[in-house]
């Protein structure tokens, strides 16, 4: 029997706001395995009616129902099986592979890693990267070797830097058409081997910026009717573990706020996709450091999917883990 109780309160609270019921979104990630989980959100709709316009349920956010149908099972595996997020009948409305050429994409925490790699890929694809991160120096270099790619020295906790940034790909190109929040930092850490001052340093470098860049862009976006909004995340959210408590915790709340902000945007033609990598081999690990056993992407492999997210717009990408798999990246 699923519990529906909060959903109830919730569509109280969207009558009492203002949501009207044909825009509410019906989304119950249970526990208990992919074919509970596609079973529990059949049962959402079918259980009570009452509660919902059926003719215009959005199951998974995106599926719009037609009169009288219900949802389908079909295509209901777990994320981490498949490396990414199945919707009813395999419908996904911002499924449009667009060509990335001339594009205007902002990326943080561009100097080394994830993002230095994602730049170049960019570059390659004929878009116009902008180059956001603390180290001047590696900006410098990078913008060189991109053929004068625009770099704007930024600290992302800083509100005011983020929206010179912003204001500074305007003045260049007078358009952003997409962002990737991909600055951040870890902290292997238990729960009592951090300072509260440490823990505040990093919610703000990887929680606080996200929402930052978001707000920074959201108004030029809007005005050109359209944008893509990419968030950086981490597998390790799906896996705690004694010891990891607090660079986990973090990016717990990056998925939070890049589901919420999808369900905002939704009608607005942007689109927030929350990315998960696996494992990576970047500064993340100190030379030496990466764990015996495991298997680590290289940062390229993670800009690849990056691109994919880009250039579809879906909502969820989780990189399995293990060895890479060289189809994955194209395979929306």
């Amino acid at each position: 029997m699923v519990n529906l109780s909060k959903y109830h309160f919730l569509w109280m609270f969207a009558k009492a706001t203002g949501v009207t019921p044909h825009r509410y979104l019906v989304d119950l990630r249970l526990q208990g395995g992919a074919d509970q989980l596609c079973t529990n959100r059949a049962m959402s709709v079918k259980q009570r009616p009452e509660m919902i316009d059926t003719t215009r349920v959005s199951v998974d956010r995106e599926m719009v129902l037609p009169p009288g149908r219900q949802p389908s099972l079909t295509g209901c595996r777990s994320r981490r099986d498949v490396g990414l997020h199945q919707d009813f009948d395999n419908t996904r409305s911002h499924r449009v592979n667009e060509s990335l050429n001339g594009k205007v994409v902002i990326v943080t925490g561009a100097s080394s890693g994830i993002g230095a790699a994602t730049v170049r890929l960019l570059h390659e694809a004929g878009a116009h990267p902008v180059l956001a991160a603390r180290r001047v120096d590696r900006l410098e270099a990078l913008s060189k070797e991109l053929d004068g790619a625009l770099a704007v020295p930024t600290d992302v906790t800083v509100p005011e830097q983020v929206r010179a940034l912003v204001q500074a790909t305007i003045d260049r190109f007078g358009r952003v058409d997409a962002l990737v929040n991909n600055a951040g930092a870890g902290a292997g850490s238990t729960i009592d081997g951090t300072t509260p001052e440490a823990f505040l340093d990093l919610l703000n470098l990887n929680v606080v910026s996200v929402v930052t860049g978001i707000q920074a862009v959201l108004p030029h976006m809007r005005a050109a009717g359209h944008g893509r909004i990419v968030n950086i995340s981490s597998g390790a959210t799906g896996m705690p573990m004694a010891g990891n408590a607090i660079y986990p915790a973090a990016k717990t709340a990056v998925n939070w706020l890049s589901q919420v902000g999808r369900m905002e945007l939704l009608g607005e033609n942007i689109q927030v996709t929350l990315l998960l990598p696996s494992m990576t081999d970047t500064e993340f690990y100190p030379a030496g450091s990466l764990p015996a056993g495991l298997v680590a992407h290289s940062p390229e492999y993670v800009a690849r999917v990056i691109l994919r997210a880009l250039r579809t717009g879906e909502e969820r990408i989780d990189i399995p883990h293990g060895p890479e798999q060289p189809d994955f990246p194209s395979a929306a």
